[in-house]
């Protein structure tokens, strides 16, 4: 996980971006999320896991078995990625994959006792890189990302 000045130095990164790239919201919005995304691996890393593996998890925790399929399209992940997610996932003992009753060509995913006490620990995780990755937004600033976010992203 980075620390403080590993992110300030990446951040001093951000002065060799042309100023007419860092004008451009698609480009800021892309690099922050590959910065995110980074930083939530690097995190993720001594678990075996990586932030889509963790979305998977996340989305299927708390609540009734879900469609492979369904997932896949809510976190944009392509079909046949998520399939060979799911059986590594499945491989670590972390969800059991079921033949869904409504569409034997698809599959239902669950977590298993394995994979919700691993979410624990990616949650604890993340939300230390959360925290340092948006440790410069006050608490108003960061309800206002996320609205926009939501906003951009049809949540």
């Amino acid at each position: 996980m980075a620390t403080n000045q590993e992110h300030a130095e990446d951040l001093s990164h951000a002065s060799e971006i042309p100023p007419h790239m860092r004008e451009t919201v698609m480009f800021m919005l892309a690099q922050a999320a590959k910065r995110a995304a980074q930083s939530a691996d690097e995190a993720l890393e001594p678990l075996s896991l990586d932030v889509r593996e963790h979305s998977i998890l996340s989305s299927i925790e708390g609540g009734p078995p879900r469609s492979q399929l369904e997932i896949a399209n809510s976190l944009l992940i392509d079909r046949t990625t998520m399939a060979r997610l799911a059986r590594e996932l499945e491989s670590a003992g972390l969800i059991k994959r079921d033949r869904d009753p409504r569409d034997r060509r698809n599959y239902s995913l669950s977590l298993t006792r394995a994979g919700s006490e691993t979410l624990t620990e990616t949650h604890a995780r993340l939300n230390r890189v959360h925290d340092e990755f948006l440790g410069d937004l006050d608490p108003d600033q960061r309800k206002f990302l996320l609205q926009v976010l939501r906003t951009l992203n049809g949540a």
